[in-house]
């Protein structure tokens, strides 16, 4: 097994400057963030309004907030939630993580401590023109083959139809054999 290295950096940070960058240029007043708090704190340190849906915000939840619910209850504000950022958003983040981690061997194995994996996601997103064109080529590949479409299951529920039917008519005749 390969040795991995630790990857320590202020990616809350530099998240957050970005999303502070995108926010201002948006015209937005503030963000929403459901947060365990870390996220919330480095949004505050950029000078947002910050509205915190958390453990140690000032709302509780007992349930997961869809995108959609989140923008009806908070049109006005920014939803800044971990894994609820536009692609070419975390393309932005991933090029401020690049410019301070500088080049990482992509022979080498990382171990980043993060919380959720919009940060392992934005370091991955590729930067030289090589790894884009290995992508886009393995997109096609594996793009063909994998679908959020649950799979025909048709012919499987009829099988599993008259094989429920067919125990209970065994389950049935048994039964009525011992009871007459």
């Amino acid at each position: 097994m390969k040795s991995t290295h630790a990857v320590c950096f202020p990616h809350k940070q530099i998240r957050s400057r970005v999303i502070k960058g995108y926010v201002d240029a948006a015209g937005y007043r503030g963000v929403v963030v459901f947060s365990c708090g870390n996220s919330a704190a480095a949004l505050r340190e950029q000078g947002l309004e910050v509205v915190e849906v958390g453990p140690s915000g000032e709302l509780k939840t007992a349930k997961w907030w869809t995108q959609a619910e989140i923008h009806r209850a908070w049109p006005d504000l920014f939803d800044a939630t971990s894994g609820h950022l536009s692609v070419p958003l975390m393309c932005d983040i991933a090029k401020a993580f690049r410019a301070h981690l500088g080049d990482l061997p992509g022979a080498e194995r990382y171990t980043v401590p993060t919380g959720s994996g919009e940060t392992i996601c934005c370091l991955r997103v590729p930067s030289s023109k090589e790894e884009k064109v290995e992508y886009a080529r393995k997109m096609a590949i594996y793009g063909s083959r994998v679908t959020s479409m649950p799979p025909r299951t048709k012919g499987k529920r009829l099988l599993g139809f008259i094989a429920v039917f067919a125990l209970a008519w065994c389950a049935i005749e048994i039964l009525r054999a011992v009871f007459h």
